[in-house]
């Protein structure tokens, strides 16, 4: 997404990214991160999917005709 990264005290790159305006749509979208040092190694990657706990679109109550 971007080149911005930091160094953390243990001397590892750091880099983070922040999504405010995730959607319904997102939900289980594939993010994925790749990293690369040199030309002489192949690059790492992780990916992760978005879990959202998210609001029901639509809710209904019913009343039974009969009793339970």
């Amino acid at each position: 997404i971007d080149d911005t990264y930091f160094v953390t005290k243990q001397g590892f790159s750091r880099n983070e990214v922040q999504l405010p305006n995730l959607r319904r749509k997102d939900l289980l979208t594939n993010l994925t991160c790749e990293v690369f040092n040199t030309n002489l190694t192949a690059p790492a990657t992780s990916t992760v999917s978005l879990d959202m706990n998210l609001r029901p679109t639509d809710v209904r109550i019913t009343t039974p005709h009969q009793p339970l």
